[in-house]
This record gives structure tokens, sequence and C-alpha cells, in this order.
């Protein structure tokens, strides 16, 4: 794969076959230094510019993954790598930081690098148009602090090759799954448990099965196996049931009848913003550490542990041990 260096995101007509977009970041300290401003109080100058030399993937600019880069953006970190190869469809404008009426149809990544460059040029930003795949899993990751997956539900190989290239780095993996009105937030450590443990499959079943479900080309036994196991994933606790009455069609039945008769997940609007600022809050927490300060900071537990947070009970809590 070759690097070319730009100025800024390039049109997305520009983009070609294995070539990793590299947009310099405008090198301006006053600038910096009065747009994160009001960091301080709760930041120091010198944990802020500690946090402008770190470097975070972001895999997925889709729901948490838009909204995750952008509030990074502004917290001030200096460096932010891109991975995304689909387009924009309607369903994406309820909460999809980039998706509006004349985004549809439009490459996710392309656009998501423009905004990201229009709020602040001097974040530097390094775009993977073809997405997490096998052989650039480690290039993507290299110089990370943090890996964060967000992508798509049924990209079970892609997660796997990210969190494997993750793991050969001594890199830590974040991860949030937006569930009905909550989230759940784990932290994959290069020692403690993998992925494939949780979904119960290797990269090979697992990337037959994205294939297939990315192409609409898999039995219902094939469906069932790859839902089963994400939900396993992104639901410790089960789907929540919000329906009083579950002798009607509750809750748990149609959010599982869309995920195996269409294929699509249930997400309602006012969720991803609520856990895409409570990501950002924990990589800021796990920064920290390397703060002169001593910070009083609750930490996410490592795998098999997690924490979660559900608006529609107000119920916040973290779980530690095995869960299935």
């Amino acid at each position: 794969m070759r690097t070319i260096e730009c100025p800024k995101p390039p049109e997305q007509k520009s983009y070609e076959a294995d070539t990793i977009y590299r947009v310099l970041s405008k090198d301006d300290p006053i600038f910096y230094r009065e747009r994160t401003d009001r960091n301080e109080g709760f930041i120091a100058l010198s944990d802020q510019q500690m946090i402008r030399k770190k470097v975070i993937g972001v895999a997925g600019c889709g729901g948490m993954g838009g909204l995750l880069s952008e509030t990074l953006v502004r917290l001030g970190i200096g460096e932010i790598h891109l991975a995304d190869l689909e387009l924009f469809d309607i369903s994406n404008i309820n909460r999809q930081l980039c998706s509006t009426s004349l985004s549809i149809g439009k490459p996710k990544l392309p656009e998501t690098a423009e905004r990201l460059n229009i709020v602040s040029p001097d974040v530097c930003l390094e775009l993977y148009h073809e997405g997490i795949t096998k052989n650039n899993a480690s290039y993507f990751l290299r110089n990370c602090l943090f890996g964060l997956d967000e992508m798509e539900f049924w990209a079970l190989g892609s997660k796997i090759a990210f969190h494997e290239a993750a793991r050969k780095l001594g890199i830590t993996v974040f991860t949030v799954p937006v569930v009905g009105h909550g989230f759940y937030i784990f932290k994959f450590t290069p020692g403690g448990m993998t992925i494939e443990e949780v979904l119960g499959m290797d990269y090979e079943e697992a990337m037959m099965l994205q294939i297939k479900m990315q192409t609409r080309t898999a039995t219902l036994k094939e469906v069932r196996r790859a839902m089963n196991a994400m939900l396993r994933l992104v639901t410790p606790e089960g789907i929540p049931e919000y329906c009083k009455d579950t002798t009607k069609r509750s809750t748990t039945q149609r959010v599982l009848e869309r995920l195996e008769m269409y294929n699509t997940a249930s997400i309602i609007a006012t969720t991803p913003p609520m856990a895409s600022g409570a990501l950002s809050s924990v990589l800021l927490f796990h920064i920290m550490q390397e703060s002169e300060f001593e910070m009083n900071y609750v930490l996410t537990p490592e795998m098999p542990g997690y924490q979660m947070f559900d608006a529609a009970r107000w119920i916040a809590k973290t779980h530690v041990g095995k869960w299935w």
C-alpha cells in the first residue's frame, strides 16, 4: 500500500485502490491553545499538550464512529485514523453525523474527513477508504494509543482482523454498542479476553459469515449464527424490554425480527450521541493516567468486564466477570 500526503481531504472521486491518504495538520499553536481553552480547569495546560500528541484509530464512520471522531477532534487529540468503505443511505439520517439529505449515496469516509477538517484543520487525519482488512489493520493501528471498533453490526471478520492486529501491536481496543436507550463500554486489552472468545468463532468463519450477510446470500442458519454471536457481544444483559405488556409484540420480538428478516439493527436517534460522549470521556480518563497529577477517575474494567448505562431505567453500573 502507498501513502499520499495531502493538505486537505481529497474529493471522493480522487481515491485510488491500495492507497492511504494522510491529511497533514496545519500547525498553529496559538489557534490550538485558544480552541481548547475551555478544557482548562478540568484539564491542565501540560495535560492538554500531552493529549495533543495522542493518536487514536476509529474504525467505522457510522452512528458511533463519526460522532466519536468529531468529539476527539474537539477534545484536542492530535491525529485520528479513519476507516470506512460504506455509502450513506436514507436510514442513516436518524443518527449518523454526516448523514443528510445531500449525502445519500456518498461514501462516509470523505464526508466525515471533510467535516473534521472544517471543524479544526490542526488535526492530522489518516484515511482508509477500503475499510479495515487483514492486510491493512496493522498499518491502520500503528502509533495509535487506542483503537475504536465501531464497524457495522455484521462486520464480524473485519472486527476480528482489527482486534488481532491490535493484540500484536500491544494496543487496547474499545467498542461501544448501543442497545435501546442505553449502551455498553468494552475494553479489550492485549493480554485479556479476545473478541474471538466472545463471538465463539475464528477469523475464517467470521469473514465467511460477514461476506454472506453483506451480500444477502446467507442461509437462515447462517443468519442466526452471525446474529447470536454478535448479540452475545453487544447485549450482555439481553435486549432491554421496554414494553409493560409483553403478551403483545414485545421490544425483544421486534428487534430480533428486524435482525433476522431484514438484517438491520434497531438504533434510536438519541442513543449514539450519549454513548459517544461517554466513550470519549472514558478515553480521556485513560489518557489522563499519564498526567503529572493524580486523577480520581473510575476506569473501565478489561473484558470480560464492562460498564453500562440505560437512560430509560436510569441505571449505570460496572460489571466484572464473564456474562455468558
